[in-house]
Formats: C-alpha cells, sequence, structure tokens
C-alpha cells in the first residue's frame, strides 16, 4: 500500500511540474517528500 501511494505521488508530482513548465511559470507551493494520508480500514 505504501509503493503505491509512493508511486501514485511521484507521478502526480511530475504532472505538476510538466503542466507549470507549460503555462510558463505560474507559482507553485513547495512540494514535500513526506505527506500524511488517513487510511480508514473497515
Amino acid at each position: 500500500m505504501t509503493e503505491t501511494l509512493e508511486i501514485a505521488r511521484d507521478v502526480a508530482k511530475k504532472l505538476i511540474e510538466a503542466q507549470h513548465e507549460r503555462a510558463g511559470g505560474i507559482p507553485l507551493a513547495e512540494l514535500r517528500d513526506a505527506f500524511d494520508y488517513p487510511l480508514v480500514l473497515g
């Protein structure tokens, strides 16, 4: 599960960076290496 979330984060980061480059430098918030993600198990 952790690896899946890390891959998804990396893909999202690359997509956001590519969009940022095409948009001509719209300021973005700094992306962190760690994040909190609530996981609900039922």
